[in-house]
């Protein structure tokens, strides 16, 4: 039994918590609702335009979890029993989802923000899917073109420091990997999919002013886009993929059984122990093995 040490966090997390801090309505607890509103706050102060792809710098993190410490320490003052059903589920879900982003940040997990099959610049391809109605769409798109070189800076002094400290993918799920960056590696700016937004003129955008954007599109891409993914192409060939890990678990990272044994905590969302679930895992193989041959 194995666990991907960065799988992204569950859809509980991704899907229920931003309903909690946006349904603070139904809240009926001031202290709970104080609370929400502290993170609602905080989350819409992280977006700075001047840095429209976030910021990915290691103090960046180290400011998110000061933040979530606090959080953690005015949930935990809370009582269950002074609150209603529904409150009491919201501060339980609050309670798990901060406890994992603590957990994150202490298991430096913001070190390795690469997966067998994403990553951050896999992430940015996102941006391609970019729908232009008006020129303000076609401005910001541009800016955040404009901001990827520093986005890649950030995200390659983390990896760097990561891979220092022992904290990689394993060497054996980078194959095939190449295709992530190759792809953006193109010979016309027409073949880009970040060129796909420019393809269409809007309405509310002048013939000569989408032949404006048009161009400043091309540049973009031809300039930063290009030239971006072929420095992260040398940074992970001659970098990151030479010292990838030749062991596969997590438990072989710094603190990796403690760190293996918090993913299951929280993947799970049970206390029972690594060996529990390897445990669990052979004998449901015997079981499933054992009727398949009554079926024979």
């Amino acid at each position: 039994f194995s666990l991907d040490c960065t799988m992204k966090p569950l859809l509980l997390f991704l899907f229920l918590l931003p309903a909690v801090i946006n349904a603070q309505d139904g809240v009926q607890s001031p202290a709970l609702k104080a609370v929400l509103n502290r993170m609602d706050s905080f989350s819409q102060k992280q977006y700075d335009p001047e840095y429209p792809l976030g910021r990915y710098r290691e103090e960046d993190f180290k400011a998110r979890y000061d933040f979530r410490k606090k959080i953690d320490g005015e949930l935990a003052a809370i009582k269950p029993a002074s609150l209603d059903s529904n409150d009491r589920v919201t501060l339980e879900l609050l309670k798990f989802t901060n406890a994992n982003e603590l957990a994150e940040y202490e298991y430096k997990s913001y070190l390795n923000p690469i997966l067998s099959d994403d990553g951050f610049h896999i992430d940015f391809v996102g941006q391609s899917g970019t729908v232009i109605r008006n020129k303000q769409d076609a401005d910001n798109y541009l800016k955040r073109i404009e901001a990827f070189p520093m986005y890649v800076d950030e995200h390659i002094a983390l990896i760097r420091r990561g891979i220092n400290l022992g904290i990689s993918q394993p060497a054996v799920v980078i194959h095939g990997f190449r295709s992530s960056y190759n792809n953006h590696i193109v010979d016309t700016v027409e073949k880009s999919m970040f060129y796909r937004p420019f393809q269409t003129r809007p309405a509310a955008i002048s013939e000569a002013d989408w032949k404006f954007y048009q161009e400043q599109g091309k540049q973009a891409i031809r300039c930063t886009v290009v030239p971006q993914y072929k420095r992260i192409r040398r940074f992970f060939e001659e970098e990151y993929i030479p010292r990838t890990r030749k062991t596969l678990g997590a438990t072989a990272f710094p603190n990796g059984q403690r760190y293996y044994q918090q993913r299951i905590n929280y993947f799970t969302t049970t206390q029972i122990s690594y060996e529990e679930v390897y445990k669990t895992g052979l004998r449901e193989v015997a079981r499933i093995e054992a009727e398949m041959k009554k079926q024979q």
